[in-house]
């Protein structure tokens, strides 16, 4: 026999299990409508060929800008920096900035040096100069 005043007990975690497991069920079910319901995700677009580290010194040309080559020589050498030509371009801008980045990167200062050209379209055209430690 039960002692007296522990059937409430009984009553009580026979109505909790019923509670979870009604409310277990009525989640499981509304997991299994929001999942169908998801649309597929959108493929995420291919990461770029190249790898380009955090740059350690930007050159823009304008005025007050020290010529390409005295600012590389204030940087100093490296063999594992490279130099980015880093490039945008709006519409109808792109073969001259193509040009500008080839001349820029043939410059004599930067003969010993391993340089990359990186160009994306854009709202506006302009051209930097980056040092960063991503080579070898």
């Amino acid at each position: 026999m039960t002692a007296p005043g522990t059937n409430w007990q009984l009553t009580l975690a026979d109505l909790a299990i019923i509670l979870f497991l009604t409310s277990f069920s009525a989640l499981a079910n509304d997991q299994k409508a929001a999942h169908a319901a998801r649309p597929k995700p959108i493929a995420a677009p291919a990461k770029p060929s190249f790898a380009m580290a955090e740059p350690v010194a930007l050159w823009t040309a304008g005025e007050g800008a020290p010529p390409l080559a005295a600012w590389l020589k204030e940087q100093g050498f490296d063999p594992r920096m490279r130099v980015n030509v880093v490039g945008s371009y709006r519409d109808g801008d792109r073969d001259r900035m193509i040009a500008e980045a080839t001349t820029l990167s043939a410059d004599a200062a930067l003969a010993h040096r391993a340089v990359r050209i990186i160009l994306e379209p854009a709202t506006t055209s302009a051209l930097t100069v980056t040092l960063s430690y991503d080579q070898g």
